[in-house]
């Protein structure tokens, strides 16, 4: 007994500013506590609780923790405003920081009169305001429950029918009021005073509510509500359009007044606030409305809920609470005469505001059937020894006690009680009797009485507080607080396990009579500090089963109000106060000690000792638990003498050599064993894991019978059902384990807690058998440390099972699955799964690392990584210097003799105006160069590189400059693109880029504008703009900016593409003449917008097939010029868009549209292609007139100039992959020059294209399929030399056969693109120089036109680098290069630069670390972003708007796979094999690859091997394994990898012929290991910690050595090397282990246990290696060793027999030794038994009932034995047993 005084309070009182000395007890004090147990250690099996303590005083709350026997720890302080009501700890579902949606979030919620606090763990808080002061909380599933306070006159004004109770499931939510489901079949809400809320009882989670008017307590089952849509039935009332508004404008006025106060006194490290919550505050004024008419029904309003409730909820909900003060805010929402209503705000939208619903309904499911004048002060549920749970509660002097099962209660019984409390680990209560008497109970069962004179408390008990850990906190009379110790659970886990074996294998009677007697040892006084150790434990035992005379021999030494049994004061008495050395057995044959038969147990003693005999068992398994299990060895060894059972004697002697000095008299006749109730599970023969095992790995027999099967109680054997399983599992003998035994399924001390039974799925998971094991282990949750402390026989076997999958895993298993095997690197790996990591060679090289003078930053992507992949040569800084645009450009103009000095400066600046076109052009290919690229600052404003249009001339670099008043527009698009590029290089899922960094970006001056929109632009492309606020985006677009608006729109529909978000949807409709309203106002929208606005929409719902947009975008494709100047100009470029946003819409879908059939789609796209009327497809398609254009007249015929292209690229993507030929043989050429005439030539550039997008199986990386593609008379004339026929038109037929050969080839691109095909390599490469031949060839130049040989060229650039995308091939970098030298003629403009630029940028996308997808929705990126048509000069929109080239970054994926060595976490070169999956055009085949390097698509890869001698393999099995390929792209491609010892990686030492295994390591004197100065060259070798500590204790050599502590260090130098070297470090201990046992036996000091595991270790190993399976981890040499070293230890060198003969002949006799033998020679014997599994004494002298001792009759004696000894085993006893028969006169052997 101690006094107690929450340490909170303690803190309060002597260290917080606000507190004060409470010396009067009497004074009246605000304070409260309440503690909470807390398991937080997951690591340990202990698993150690903690109190998790809350004390407030006043205004302050103190929450402290402290663990069992530790110093109180304070943790934070709260001080608040007001006084604290209640303080809870609640858990709630809302969306975390990850974005994963109800998610658990376990809050602290201080609750005061108007205010709620909920402060997270992670240090962020958020207070809310509450509508209505607060009476009371509690804490409820997923939430909150409130109850609101009310005076009495507003009871009685408002008629006592006022909703009392609400929830709330979200800090930020507003409280919702609760909801009574009645037996009735009438609902409404909890109103007050006619309900009471008693308390919250949990598990299940009820409420007790008292009825006032029926004086019955009844208790409610919460339930959650669906809360339907009711806003059509509140749109008509001016109640629903205010909140309450007026007290929580007062509330926050006062808060807001000493806000700093309250974040400078927080008790976190950091406030985050909250966004305004709609419960908070409304920012509208809202005008009354008609009152809705009578049509609003009851099912409009909510399920269960009546209108009266919705009127009562608005009548009464703010009585009482009108502020006399006014505000504008006020002001504009109060309505006069009028109450507020408890409805919800919405700031932002339009709609009516909804009212509040109710979330939970409580239904009634029991009522008590007597009335009571008292409300009940507590109640709870608690559960018996056997799982029975009951309900009880408290009323007045009496506690009433129901048995609970299903929803359903039966009254047991009523017990006077003052108070009550409850151990929540155990479910035993203490009831206050009175003043004086605590009574213990369980379920219905009495434990004990207890006086509080057994504490001296002064005074007496009024009340009983709290029950934690063990000790009660009560009251007395003085108002005084003590903490008792009542109660103390075993902390010996061996002493837990037997008592929960016994409960689950006893009768109930007679298990919890055991379990009573067991736990009344804690309520006496004298011994409560006595730790109950095994010995007392099997004490306690002894004298619950002896008879009770000898009892009455102790004089028992105790006070005379004690209250506890003779037992254990007699088990206390003689273990603590009279200590003795003698055993328990020695006891037992001092006292003569016999079981009592009239015990009610004396019939179970066969389950008694089963039970503990299967602990016993599970405990040897443990080994640091093994050795002591002498003490309840002593006990079995006493039961199974009761019993007769003499091969379970032998057991225990063997296991204990001791026992063999005890010959036990006979206990019980023939008839009273006969009495004994013998389990069906229980065997004759004692189960022997370690023998079970060896028989199990042996050759399967043709029966199995009973006595050699396993048993197990599952949940308290763990290991033994773990380990027997896994041998069972790899073995395949499942027949070998029996059924587990389970009584109950209700364990004693949670004793299963930490280990979950295994889940079916993951025990069939795992391809091999050893898989099949490990995923065993995982189930189990069976953790490293819990291997490594098994003993070393048993946890050598499942090291070597699980060797394979440690050798070959795969790289999708769990965490746990890898720390089982040692994998750190996989471990690692596994991290990678939950978080997106970024390392640090994922940012270029900072510019003190840069050597290259002339690199412009902007431009460098060298690291770690790229140093590996690009390394040998000089390419990136090549594709850097290309790509440059931040420096001057060099003019070198020859100056003519007679031009004068104007015009030479008029030539320099035309010069720099065409050099200046290919910088402009740059930053495109920049963008894609520097993809996502590095991590910017925060705190910093992103730089964007200088796009510089000057130049300088050679020899004096002066500077020259374009007159930009001569070029209006001339930079616009140009510093869009630079700005997009700037962004771009922003790496994907950063959290820290957040709308208040985009904002902090936004330029101060106009100039700067055009390059923010591109990086608006690109921050949408990378996801990032999502997160900027609706207020910012508001801002932007008002500013009226039209780059601004372009970059916006088309930013936040590609973050958002696919979601069909509606408030997107509004913005961009807003800038869509078609979907505005036909009465909307005119506005001044740029025909830019409209076309980004388009395109927005089609990613915005993309693949969704919405009618709505279908149609619109069908319609946009062929609209008109018109009205007045409205889309006049660029009319192409918005067609396009149209034509790709309904490719978007409808991607892939082909002629299965459900919900557009009706359409007739492809018809109308036809036509558009093709030509028609006007009038009859706007008919058709119900498309409204629009007045026409009074500029353009383009008559009744569509004109498909304009509309051609989006159709056709519409019809591509609709039937992308479809295969379908009748769609695509619209797109043939024709085959006549008569029907070649009547079309584009660069229109079969695009329908050869998207026809082959349609056919995409068709497409062949070939010359000859491209060949095939031009009709055969393009194909004979078309750029012919000979010009033999007048009649044929030669320029046509050579621009047809170009285009299609165009066409053709972008097709090959676009369906190996990022595939690096070797023969789409070729055959492109083949055609670019063919083009550029042409290019270079006057005659064709003039025939084909130098316009259609740059697009060509452009095109056919551009599908090359499509298929070698990210490779940064040097071949095609070579040819670019030259194309990128080329200036001069005006048709190499800047579009042609733009192609170019684009082109080396997808080379080298990325830095090499992406490349391109051919995803259905990639495709549709690249066909809007690498469109045919590129511009003429910057500021050129006409066939296609410039900012759609960015969208390729939406079909990148970063492919790469980087290997990085665990220990360094750099990047390496490791090669690896990728398996590819069989499909229709090719066969299963293996890419032998060496990483960096980029891979097929993932959706091709059947799994990806790591090879090579130098590393760890790991197996990454991406066949229908999704989320693993999600792993890898969101990590880009990390895979850690493990070097093997010795070894250097392939960077350090490419031949290999530096590793570290071809040095010499002798063990000479001198060696690696024992001189100090070498020791440290352990490194080369290893990393591991713990192998280095190894080493730097145990193998380091000093001068004053001795011989044999430098033979025994150059022994462990020897272990460390072979298990270093060999991978197997994980056996260093066991081969230590093996020493120590060896130098015992050499000592004497060993035990036969360690030669049961040697046994099992060599028995093991012998069936492994005659199985011819390979890779042990003890050598056969070492094996051979050991046997070698044990048989000269047991057998005479000189007879061949066993060294101690005439021991072992008297065990054959006897069983048992005599008493004077010294303990050597039992050890002795004992070993040998063990080691070499001798029979049991008892059969051996069996054999005499056959006549002699005849070897043929023995064999066949000891054949018939179950035991089946191996021969080496016959030839150990056979000379001993001849000797015996010689010595008998018996015959001889044969």
């Amino acid at each position: 007994m101690e006094d107690f005084t929450p340490s909170g309070k303690i803190y309060f009182r002597d260290r917080h500013p606000y507190g004060k000395n409470d010396e009067d007890p009497y004074q009246d004090r605000k304070d409260f506590w309440k503690v909470t147990t807390h398991y937080a250690n997951e690591q340990n099996e202990a698993n150690s609780p903690t109190e998790k303590e809350i004390y407030v005083h006043d205004k302050t709350a103190v929450l402290s923790f402290s663990g069992t026997g530790s110093a109180i720890k304070t943790v934070k302080t709260f001080s608040m405003e007001t006084s604290i009501i209640d303080v809870l700890w609640c858990t709630f579902s809302e969306d975390n920081k990850e974005g994963h949606s109800n998610a658990k979030n376990r809050k602290l919620c201080i609750v005061e009169q108007n205010f709620i606090s909920f402060y997270s763990e992670d240090g962020s808080f958020f207070t809310s305001s509450t509508p209505f002061p607060v009476r009371r909380a509690w804490s409820l599933f997923n939430g909150l429950l409130i109850q609101r306070r009310f005076t009495q006159s507003e009871y009685e004004k408002n008629g006592k029918q006022i909703p009392e109770l609400y929830t709330i499931s979200n800090p930020i939510d507003e409280p919702h009021p609760v909801y009574m489901n009645l037996e009735t079949c009438e609902s409404k809400y909890f109103y007050g005073p006619e309900y009471q809320v008693a308390t919250i009882v949990g598990e299940p989670e009820l409420v007790l509510i008292f009825d006032n008017s029926t004086n019955k307590h009844s208790l409610w089952q919460p339930q959650r509500l669906k809360t339907e849509n009711t806003s059509d039935s509140f749109n008509a009332d001016p109640l629903a359009s205010v909140n309450f508004t007026d007290q929580r404008l007062r509330n926050l006025t006062t808060k807001s007044q000493s806000l700093h106060q309250s974040v400078a006194l927080s008790p976190f490290r950091s406030y985050i606030p909250s966004p305004i919550s709609s419960s908070v505050i409304s920012h509208r004024t809202y005008t009354p409305a008609p009152v809705a008419g009578p049509n609003v029904t009851i099912q409009q309003i909510h399920p269960r809920q009546s209108t009266d409730d919705i009127n009562r909820l608005q009548q009464y909900l703010t009585v009482g609470y009108h502020t006399s003060a006014t505000s504008g805010i006020q002001s504009s929402i109060n309505h006069p005469g009028r109450d507020f209503s408890f409805v919800k705000t919405n700031i932002y939208g339009n709609e009516a505001l909804q009212p509040v619903l109710s979330e939970v309904c409580l239904v009634k499911i029991w009522e008590e059937n007597i009335s009571q004048n008292l409300i009940a002060k507590k109640a709870f549920f608690a559960t018996d020894f056997y799982g029975k749970k009951y309900f009880y509660y408290l009323i007045g002097d009496q506690l009433r006690v129901y048995l609970y099962h299903d929803m359903n209660f039966e009254f047991k019984l009523a017990l006077k009680s003052n108070d009550v409390a409850c151990m929540p680990e155990t479910g035993i209560l203490a009831i206050l009797d009175g003043t004086t008497n605590i009574y213990l109970y369980s379920g219905l069962l009495q434990l004990c009485r207890l006086s509080s004179d057994l504490w001296k408390i002064p005074g007496s008990i009024q009340s009983l507080h709290q029950w934690i850990f063990g000790t009660l906190i009560v009251l007395n009379d003085h108002n005084k607080m003590f903490r008792i110790s009542v109660l103390k659970l075993p902390s010996n886990l061996i002493v837990k396990s037997s008592l929960a074996a016994l409960h689950q294998m006893l009768p109930e009677e007679i298990g919890s009579t055991i379990i009573a007697e067991y736990l009344k040892v804690s309520v006496n006084r004298s011994y409560h500090n006595i730790e109950c150790s095994l010995e007392v434990f099997v004490k306690f035992l002894l004298w619950m089963i002896s008879e009770n005379k000898f009892l009455d021999e102790i004089k028992l030494q105790t006070d005379e109000n004690s209250n506890v049994t003779d037992v254990w004061s007699a088990v206390l008495r003689m273990s603590d106060h009279s200590p003795s050395e003698e055993d328990l057995i020695d006891l037992i044959v001092k006292k003569s000690i016999k079981p009592s038969k009239t015990w009610i147990g004396y019939q179970q003693l066969p389950s008694i000792l089963f039970a503990l005999h299967l602990i016993y068992e599970e405990f040897k398994l443990d080994s640091t638990a093994s050795r002591s299990l002498y003490p309840l060895a002593q006990f079995l060894f006493f039961c199974a003498n009761v019993l007769d059972a003499k091969s379970y004697l032998d057991h225990y002697r063997r296991d204990f050599p001791k026992l063999f000095m005890y010959n036990l008299p006979k206990m019980a006749s023939t008839e009273q064993l006969s009495l004994q109730i013998m389990p069906s599970y229980m065997t004759s023969k004692p189960i022997n894991v370690r023998k079970w095992i060896i028989h199990c790995f042996c050759k399967p027999k043709d029966n199995v019978q009973q006595d050699t099967k396993l048993c197990y109680i599952p949940g308290i054997c763990k290991r033994m059902e773990l380990v027997g399983k896994i041998c069972a599992e790899f073995t395949g003998k499942d027949e070998t384990i029996a059924e587990p035994i389970i009584r109950y399924k209700y364990y004693m001390f949670n004793i299963n807690e930490l280990d979950q039974f295994p889940n079916a799925s993951d025990i069939s998971s795992g391809s091999t058998i050893s898989e099949k094991c490990l995923m065993l282990l995982v189930s189990y949750g069976f953790r490293s440390w819990r291997l490594q402390s098994l003993t070393f026989g048993v946890q050598l076997i499942l090291y070597q099972i699980l060797n394979d999958c440690r050798r070959n895993p795969s790289g999708s298993w769990p965490k746990l699955a890898y720390e089982l095997i040692n994998r750190q690197d996989l471990i690692e790996q596994t991290k990678l799964r939950s978080s997106r990591h970024l390392f640090s060679d994922d940012q270029p090289k900072s510019n003190n690392e840069k050597v290259e003078e002339d690199l412009d930053e902007s431009t460098s992507v060298s690291n770690k990584v790229t140093d590996l992949i690009f390394g040998k040569d000089l390419r990136l800084k090549e594709v850097g210097r290309l790509l440059k645009s931040s420096k001057p450009v060099a003019v070198s103009v020859i100056r003519k003799p007679e031009s004068s000095d104007h015009e030479f400066i008029e030539q320099q600046e035309e010069w720099l105006y065409t050099i200046c076109q290919r910088t402009m052009a740059v930053p495109v290919g920049r963008g894609m160069l520097t993809l996502f690229k590095s991590c910017p600052v925060v705190a910093e404003v992103l730089s964007i590189p200088l796009l510089n249009l000057t130049g300088r001339i050679p020899p004096k670099n002066t500077i020259i400059k374009l007159e930009m008043d001569n070029y209006p527009g001339l930079t616009e698009w140009p510093l869009f693109h630079n700005g997009v590029a700037a962004g771009l290089s922003i790496m994907p899922g950063l959290s820290q880029i957040d709308s208040t960094w985009i904002v902090y970006n936004k330029p101060q001056n106009e100039q700067s504008t055009n390059e923010h929109a591109g990086f608006l632009m690109a921050l949408g492309l990378s996801g990032h703009l999502s997160n900027l606020e609706a207020t910012s985006i508001h801002d932007y677009l008002s500013m009226g900016h039209s780059m601004i608006s372009v970059g916006l729109l088309l930013g936040i529909a590609a973050a958002k593409r696919g979601s069909m978000d509606l408030a997107v949807t509004k913005m961009l409709s807003v800038h869509i003449r078609a979907l505005l309203p036909p009465t909307a106002a005119e506005l001044n929208i740029s025909h830019d917008i409209q076309v980004a606005a388009l395109l927005g929409i089609g990613l915005l719902y993309e693949k969704s097939l919405h009618r709505s947009m279908v149609k619109m975008l069908l319609i946009e494709i062929g609209r008109g010029p018109g009205p007045e100047m409205e889309n006049n100009s660029n009319r192409e470029s918005y067609s396009v868009a149209a034509g790709i946003a309904l490719g978007m819409i409808t991607l892939g879908s082909g002629n299965h549209s459900p919900g557009l059939s009706d359409l007739n789609l492809s018809d109308y796209l036809y036509n558009y292609i093709v030509g028609g009327n006007k009038n009859t497809t706007k008919r058709n398609i119900d498309e409204k007139s629009s007045p026409p254009s009074y500029l353009i007249k383009e008559g009744e015929s569509i004109n498909v100039n304009v509309t051609a292209p989006g159709a056709i690229l519409s019809l591509g993507l609709m039937y992308l992959k479809t295969n379908n030929r009748s769609v695509a043989d619209w797109f043939v050429a024709p085959n006549t020059q008569s029907l070649l005439e009547a079309c584009r030539p660069d229109f079969l550039l695009l329908k050869t294209w998207c026809r082959y997008l349609i056919m995409w199986d068709s497409i062949l990386p070939t010359k000859t399929w491209i060949e095939n593609q031009i009709p055969q008379i393009a194909q004979e004339y078309g750029l012919s030399s000979m010009k033999a026929a007048a009649t044929v038109d030669y320029e046509l037929l050579s621009q047809v056969k170009l285009y299609i050969i165009a066409g053709a080839c972008m097709a090959i691109g676009f369906r190996f693109a990022g595939s690096a095909n070797a023969e789409g390599f070729s055959t492109l490469m083949h055609y670019l120089k063919f083009v550029i031949n042409l290019q270079q060839n006057g005659r064709m130049h003039e025939e084909v036109g130098r316009c259609t040989i740059e697009m060509c060229l452009s095109n056919i650039a551009l599908a090359l680098s499509m298929i070698m995308s990210g490779t940064g091939n040097l071949m095609v970098l070579r040819v670019l290069r030259k194309l990128h030298s080329q200036l001069g003629p005006t048709e190499i403009n800047y579009g042609r630069h733009m192609a170019i630029h684009m082109s080396i940028g997808l080379l080298f996308l990325g830095g090499g670390r992406y490349t391109l997808s051919t995803t259905n929705e990639s495709i549709a990126y690249l066909v809007a972003s690498l469109y045919p048509y590129f511009p003429v000069n910057s500021n050129d929109n006409k066939y296609h708007l410039q900012a759609f080239r960015h969208l390729y970054t939406l079909a990148s994926q970063p492919r790469i796979i980087i290997t990085r060595d665990i220990d360094s976490g750099d990047p390496v070169y490791v090669p690896i094999a990728v398996t590819l999956k069989g499909t229709d055009s090719y066969k299963r085949n293996v890419l032998n690859l060496t990483t960096p390097c980029l891979l097929p698509e993932l959706h091709l890869i059947e799994q990806i091997n790591i090879e090579g001698p130098r590393y760890w393999p790991v197996r990454l099995e991406l066949d229908n394994d999704i989320r693993l390929q999600k792993t890898i792209l969101d990590s880009c491609g990390t895979v850690y990898v493990k070097r093997r010892a010795g070894f250097l990686n392939y960077k350090a030492d490419p031949k290999g012929l530096r590793n570290a295994l071809a040095r010499d390591f002798s063990m000479e004197k001198g060696s690696l290991f024992c001189q100090p100065s070498k020791i440290s060259k352990i490194n080369s070798l290893t990393s591991n910690n713990r192998q280095l500590a190894f080493a730097e204790l145990l193998c380091n050599s000093t001068k004053n050595d001795t011989d044999q502590e430098y033979n025994l260090k150059a022994l462990f130098s020897s272990v460390l090397f072979e298990c270093v070297k060999e991978e197997k470090t994980e056996i260093t201990t066991i081969c230590t282990t093996i020493y120590h046992i060896l130098h015992e036996v050499n000592v004497g000091t060993y035990d036969s246990l360690s030669f049961a595991e040697l046994n099992l270790m060599i028995s093991f190993y012998d069936i492994w290696l005659k199985q011819s399976l390979k890779d042990t981890l003890i050598s056969s040499e070492f094996l051979e060793y050991i046997k070698t070293f044990i048989f000269r230890y047991m057998v005479d060198d000189n007879t061949g027999t066993f060294k101690e003969v005439d021991a072992f002949l008297e065990y054959v006799n006897n069983g048992a030794i005599r008493s004077n033998t010294s303990i050597v020679t039992l050890k002795h014997l004992a070993s040998f038994l063990q080691f070499y599994e001798i029979p049991t004494g008892y059969y051996l002298s069996s054999i005499n009932n056959y006549g002699g001792y005849n070897c043929n009759l023995l064999s066949l004696a000891l054949m018939k034995i179950d035991e089946n000894p191996c021969a080496e085993t016959l030839l150990r006893i056979l000379p001993v047993v001849k000797m015996n028969g010689s010595n008998g006169d018996i015959m001889d052997c044969d």
